[in-house]
């Protein structure tokens, strides 16, 4: 027998099977059980798991993005506590502090978060920390040495302290508390004198 190539055979063969033509009507409807091996159809199978396939990568595609409710508050001054319902947890720590500077008028750059004490790198997203949790909380930690003047509230403003005043004024019936601890603590002869300090110093401290 003659050697034939790939191609010749394949011509030959889907020839072939062109001379076996089976012609069913539009609305032909059968039993795949009482086929014989001569008129089954081929089954494509693959066909079915390319198409499961596709329909799983849709499944994952419509489930919806987990979002947490996040919590942060400052170490120190300037204080604040700003709240952040819905969170994706394919944000990162530094998409965070971005929000925060938002917030607070303080710069990203000056803003460190930490969760146990531990600072959270910029990096880190929010799925990393929150395992399942509904909410999570951070301590934000502003550098000294960054120069900002905050709007938060509850803070002096940057024009209260360049005047040296404050919304924080004693007034006389808190002096006369004042008084009454002084004396019941350190007897009514050293009252006078305390309370002449402590009305210095805080006139310096406004």
């Amino acid at each position: 027998m003659a050697n034939v190539d790939e191609k010749t055979f394949a011509k030959a063969y889907l020839h072939l099977l062109s001379q076996h033509k089976v012609l069913l009507a539009d609305d032909y409807v059968k039993d795949p059980k009482t086929l014989t091996a001569r008129d089954a159809p081929v089954l494509l199978h693959h066909m079915e798991q390319e198409k499961k396939r596709r329909s799983e990568v849709k499944s994952a595609g419509d489930q919806e993005v987990k979002t947490v409710s996040v919590t942060v508050k400052s170490l120190r001054a300037p204080k604040f506590v700003l709240n952040f319902p819905e969170v994706s947890y394919t944000d990162t720590i530094s998409a965070l502090k971005s929000s925060v500077s938002k917030e607070s008028g303080i710069p990203e750059g000056a803003i460190k978060l930490l969760i146990g004490g531990k600072v959270q790198k910029d990096i880190t997203t929010i799925q990393e920390l929150a395992n399942d949790k509904s909410d999570i909380s951070f301590m934000a930690m502003v550098s000294k040495d960054s120069s900002f003047s905050p709007d938060i509230p509850g803070t002096p403003t940057s024009a209260a302290v360049a005047t040296g005043t404050s919304s924080l004024e004693l007034s006389d019936d808190i002096w006369a508390d004042i008084a009454s601890v002084v004396d019941k603590h350190m007897g009514r002869d050293s009252r006078e004198k305390v309370l002449e300090r402590l009305k210095k110093g805080y006139e310096l401290a406004k």
